[in-house]
């Protein structure tokens, strides 16, 4: 049997597909992969802050078509950029043990940063600015759009002082970091978007693809994904947006963390129970 997966040509969509293939393949002998790139608007376009041309979503909606026209069997996403609602006849059948789902400031080694100096940092995202903005009071913002590597560039092109990048791209992305400073910043200090560091496999409902990407699924973070997946579908957070949260399971109890931007709540509660406890979390955010 072949599998074509779908996948955006940016360096972490493709490691990702990697990823999601090879455990389909050991877990299915005689299974065949193919990946498949799928070259989407939002990949074109990277001069424009990314919430004027469509946001997440553009991604999401090509690969979609590809799953709807029968182009691909899986289209593998960052989980964080899924919408509150996925495509009619779709669904996320299962996700991939998470990745690292902090994020990191990364600098060029010869600027100075301190909370007393001014710096420009690229950056869409208004939950990331007023993360930092914690640690660094005087930092300035810039809009810089694209993917990572295309960031990493701006960067040292010197079109701003300083970027964020997930953990994952970080660590992706590792050889390309000489003569850059990296500050790694923890999930508690500097709250992620919903379902950061995970990998979201999507296909068409009750086939037998469905079936077989549910046998791999990792159930712990199926726990998390469910849970944050209620605060995304909340807040219809985007790559621009001011909220976050994160979940983490430890001795068989699930610990929550939700953001505005501006205050914080946490709570505790069965992980079987994370999405409704998640809710109420909601309710006294909002």
């Amino acid at each position: 049997m072949i599998l074509k997966i779908g996948s955006r040509r940016c360096r972490l969509a493709r490691a990702q597909a990697e990823t999601a293939g090879k455990a389909l393949a050991a877990h299915y002998p005689g299974l065949e992969i193919q990946t498949v790139e799928i070259v989407t608007f939002g990949d074109r376009v990277w001069d424009r802050p990314m919430g004027s041309i469509g946001g997440n979503e553009i991604f999401v909606d090509a690969l979609e078509r590809e799953l709807n026209e029968y182009g691909i069997d899986i289209a593998v996403h960052s989980a964080d950029e899924l919408p509150s609602e996925m495509g009619e006849g779709l669904e996320i059948a299962g996700v991939l043990p998470r990745a690292e789902s902090g994020e990191v400031l990364v600098t060029r080694s010869t600027a100075e940063f301190s909370r007393k100096n001014r710096f420009l940092v690229g950056t869409e995202s208004l939950r990331r600015r007023r993360n930092l903005s914690k640690f660094y009071p005087k930092a300035e913002f810039t809009d810089i759009s694209g993917n990572a590597e295309t960031r990493l560039l701006k960067l040292a092109d010197r079109q701003c002082d300083a970027i964020i990048l997930r953990a994952e791209e970080a660590a992706l992305l590792a050889d390309q970091l000489d003569g850059f400073r990296v500050r790694e910043f923890s999930c508690s200090e500097f709250i992620p978007a919903p379902c950061q560091g995970m990998i979201a496999m999507e296909c068409k409902k009750d086939s037998i693809v469905s079936q077989m990407i549910s046998g791999i699924k990792d159930e712990r973070t199926w726990l998390s994904f469910n849970a944050e997946h209620e605060f995304l579908k909340a807040f219809d957070t985007d790559c621009a947006s001011a909220e976050g949260a994160f979940t983490e399971i430890n001795d068989g109890i699930m610990n929550l963390t939700v953001s505005d931007g501006s205050k914080s709540i946490t709570g505790t509660c069965d992980p079987e129970n994370g999405a409704e406890k998640m809710r109420e979390l909601i309710a006294l955010l909002k």
